[in-house]
């Protein structure tokens, strides 16, 4: 029997046992004193442990076929046992390679395996080898590839919930970040207590070395009853292109323990029988998750800026080469870097700098010499003999 005043909140836990495998359906009746039945059914499936079940990602993240690299992404593993697994992934695909794959989840958690992926076609199909107390499985994932950045999905809901229904509410629950190599970026979300009472909430963080890391300013905090809390959610890039989606950052919500409690959980933890049992209970309460996205892009081509001889003491409007690893800038009145990079020039650069390139290719080639020969090119001038007579001709004048 449970006595519930007006605007009390009373949790209560259902334990079942089973011992077959089978499809379920509890029903409970509760009765009030104003001779109110509730009914409460619960759906049971029990199965047998399958660990291809624990597999969250069945499709990885489309690709840009364009980009000649591997982009890291997440295949999402849940662990739904009460006890830690140990599972261990091999893929010989082409372009494919596993970071972690001898993978421990700890107890009702979901942790990434991490993997580089470059599609080779538009359309992918991959087969993990999945080994799990010595039986393997087969683990079918496909990819996708494309030329056009495809449309979102859409996500229903399209807007957050605000409201009673859950006790303890961040909004938004959901972060998009699309960041530069070496990048940190912030973003704010605020956290709503709708309990009756003050809790303290705890922010997980979140660090994956070498790819990512996620930190919350407050870490910490203690929220009065109805009240709201807002926190920055800071991540931190390093030089890895990846796309992760819907990472779990998780808010802990902690019950705050009277005075008495604390005292007796720092002094009488070895003593097994006390007046006061609170001491033994844990203060934790839920998980509140905030799902965030992050995408770290490729760098961009930078381009480099090449100037003909003839300018180098003067500036004018540069004109813009891709940038290549054999490209270098030859910025003006650095002779000593020029004369580095002279044997990275060649012939036909030579020719459209000194020729063209000033012209915007409407000269008047009527007048250039076409009987030259490569040295006379690389020096720069051009010589023509008519008969016994030599002229001599600056081709920049022409």
């Amino acid at each position: 029997m449970i006595v519930m005043n007006a605007d009390d909140l009373v949790a209560m836990s259902v334990i079942a046992y089973f011992y077959l495998f089978g499809t379920y359906v509890l029903t409970f009746e509760m009765k009030t004193s104003d001779s109110r039945r509730i009914l409460m059914h619960f759906h049971i499936n029990v199965v047998a442990f399958d660990p291809v079940d624990c597999i969250l990602t069945h499709e990885l993240i489309p690709v840009n076929i364009k980009d000649f690299q591997r982009i890291a992404q997440p295949i999402w593993i849940c662990n739904k046992t009460m006890q830690s697994i140990q599972v261990l992934f091999k893929g010989r695909e082409r372009g494919f390679r596993l970071i972690n794959p001898n993978l421990v989840v700890p107890l009702l958690s979901v942790w990434p395996l991490i993997v580089e992926y470059r599609p080779s076609e538009f359309e992918n199909h991959l087969e993990l080898s999945l080994s799990f107390n010595n039986v393997r499985y087969k683990v079918p994932i496909s990819c996708k590839g494309f030329l056009k950045q495809p449309e979102p999905e859409k996500e229903a809901p399209t807007y957050d919930y605000d409201c009673a229904d859950f006790l303890y509410v961040i909004y938004p629950n959901k972060l998009e970040f699309n960041a530069e190599m070496n990048e940190e970026q912030f973003l704010m979300v605020a956290v709503h207590n709708y309990n009756q009472k003050c809790m303290d909430f705890k922010w997980q963080p979140y660090v994956i070395s070498r790819y990512f890391s996620f930190s919350f300013e407050p870490s910490e905090f203690n929220l009065k009853a109805h009240h709201s809390r807002l926190c920055i959610v800071s991540v931190r890039t390093y030089d890895k292109p990846l796309h992760f989606k819907r990472i779990p950052a998780i808010l802990e919500v902690h019950r705050i323990l009277d005075k008495s409690t604390q005292i007796a959980k720092q002094l009488l933890t070895e003593v097994e029988s006390i007046d006061n049992p609170k001491w033994r209970q844990d203060s934790f309460v839920e998980h509140v998750f905030l799902h965030i996205d992050i995408k770290v892009n490729l760098p961009k081509e930078k381009p480099i800026i090449i100037m003909p001889e003839a300018d180098q003491q003067k500036f004018t409007v540069p004109l813009l080469v891709p940038f290549t690893k054999s490209a270098h800038t030859l910025s003006p009145g650095t002779q000593s870097g020029h004369k580095k990079n002279a044997q990275c020039i060649t012939i036909f650069e030579k020719l459209f700098w000194e020729y063209l390139s000033k012209s915007n290719y409407m000269r008047n080639t009527s007048k250039i010499p076409t009987n030259l020969s490569y040295s006379e090119v690389i020096n720069g001038f051009a010589t023509m003999k008519k008969g016994s007579q030599t002229s001599t001709y600056d081709v920049d004048k022409l």
